[in-house]
């Protein structure tokens, strides 16, 4: 029943009375998406930048060997053949950096490598499913990713330039793989922005004023790992630089994908509307 002509005449919703059934509201019903699922939409970044980011990587590798000379022994007077005879020279007046580097080399060897990614993935993913701490939908499957890609740059670059080490002479490690790019220094660059990720992103409990000290801690470890192959005399520099180099691109790129995809590629979703009571 209409109470008053003149107001359910009227636009807007005071013209609706809910005890009638002959008057209808005037206008559409608009359906807003929950906030979670706007959440969920919004922090995911699709899949296939991470591909031909990889492959964009690949291209830089092969830029960055192509300014390496792969054929025989380094040049005498290049920065290969340079560092490489200092170290040689000056090793043995060092024996606590030599045990040192044979210690900090050991971060990075597949062994240990592949078990911290995979213990580090298995505890952010416990740790999301118990509600614990700040971590993010697919964290562990991200950092999966990141350090398996990067593990097969390493490997298919080595495969590709075919660079043999430097002399066996100059040894103190034994290795059987070849030599460009530095598997150790991709892994250290690349473990170095994840780290600096969970750091700058995921730890709240952090206090700020230590983050940039813990950021630089990673980063002189990351770099020990990759010059403890120039001094154990199994990597040249130029190995080890384009290897760190590698890393860092490919794990930063990664990474801002994943956070910086929403920001600038994503537009808000639009509100759907349909006609008639809720």
């Amino acid at each position: 029943m209409i109470r008053d002509p003149n107001l359910a005449a009227s636009p807007g919703p005071r013209g609706w009375d809910p005890g009638s059934r002959n008057v209808h509201y005037p206008f559409p019903t608009v359906h807003r998406p929950r906030l979670d699922d706007t959440r969920a939409l919004l922090s995911r970044a699709p899949y296939w930048p991470y591909p031909v980011a990889f492959a964009a990587v690949i291209v830089l590798g092969h830029f960055l060997g192509g300014w390496v000379d792969m054929e025989g022994d380094v040049d005498p007077g290049s920065m290969d053949h340079t560092a490489r005879e200092w170290v040689v020279r000056n090793r043995g007046a060092w024996p606590v950096m030599t045990r040192l580097a044979r210690a900090v080399t050991l971060l990075g060897n597949p062994e240990a490598a592949t078990t911290a990614i995979i213990v580090i993935a298995a505890t952010f993913f416990v740790l999301r499913q118990l509600g614990i701490g700040n971590i993010r939908k697919g964290e562990a499957l991200f950092w999966l990713v990141v350090a398996g890609g990067g593990r097969l740059l390493s490997i298919g670059l080595k495969l590709w330039f075919r660079r043999h080490r430097p002399p066996f002479a100059h040894r103190l490690v034994h290795e059987t793989t070849f030599s460009f790019p530095s598997g150790h220094g991709l892994f250290a660059g690349a473990f170095f922005v994840l780290i600096a990720m969970v750091i700058l992103r995921e730890s709240t409990g952090i206090p700020r004023w230590s983050r940039p000290i813990l950021i630089a801690f990673g980063l002189l470890i990351a770099v020990a790992v990759g010059a403890s192959r120039i001094w154990l005399g199994v990597h040249y520099v130029s190995d080890v630089l384009a290897g760190f180099l590698l890393g860092l691109i490919w794990a930063g790129v990664a990474v801002v994908i994943r956070f910086g995809w929403v920001r600038w590629f994503r537009s808000p979703p639009r509100l759907t509307a349909r006609v008639g009571p809720d």
